[in-house]
């Protein structure tokens, strides 16, 4: 049986449809890896390490993302939401400026950091740095301390780009 067969969707289908479509899809599949994995062993080694780094990758503790309108929104209605920086100080003090009241922690010194934002543990925390990029790292390390974390993603830039307050030094 071919996979698109089970997958003739082209219109609006029902749920019940889609259900029993994906379980086709995952029985065939199942039944795939049945038949390669009979013929060698490593092959279903190969599959197993595949679905392992998928879901490390895609699956296991994956940081939920805000945009900076979503962000701003939080940060408003809930005073105790924490604002972290995760770029450095130069970066902090430059023209992009920074979220008031953001705590400035550059990334790269983190971990060794954290014990500072532990009178923040029962509190939500934002991350940011200048695209996401950075602040998705910290995100994932205050993840694994046990904080309740927030990445904002397109960072400081995306926040600039659609002309959200920040403070400046000057």
């Amino acid at each position: 049986m071919s996979l698109w067969a089970v997958y003739p969707f082209r219109g609006r289908a029902d749920n019940r449809r889609k259900i029993l479509a994906a379980g086709a899809v995952a029985e065939e599949l199942v039944a795939s890896i049945d038949r390669l994995a009979s013929k060698t062993p490593i092959a279903l080694i190969a599959v197993a390490a595949v679905l392992l780094l998928g879901w490390f990758l895609f699956g296991a503790g994956s940081i939920a993302a805000l945009t900076p309108e979503e962000a701003q929104q939080m940060a408003a209605a809930d005073s105790s939401v924490v604002l972290l920086d995760v770029r450095i100080p130069q970066e902090f003090s430059s023209d992009t400026g920074h979220l008031e009241g953001a705590i400035l922690i550059p990334v790269q010194e983190l971990e060794e950091r954290v014990n500072e934002l532990a009178p923040y543990k029962d509190k939500t925390i934002i991350a940011y740095c200048r695209t996401g990029n950075r602040s998705g790292k910290a995100a994932a390390l205050l993840q694994t301390q046990g904080f309740k974390v927030f990445n904002m993603s397109g960072g400081i830039v995306q926040w600039n780009e659609e002309h959200r307050p920040v403070v400046r030094d000057r």
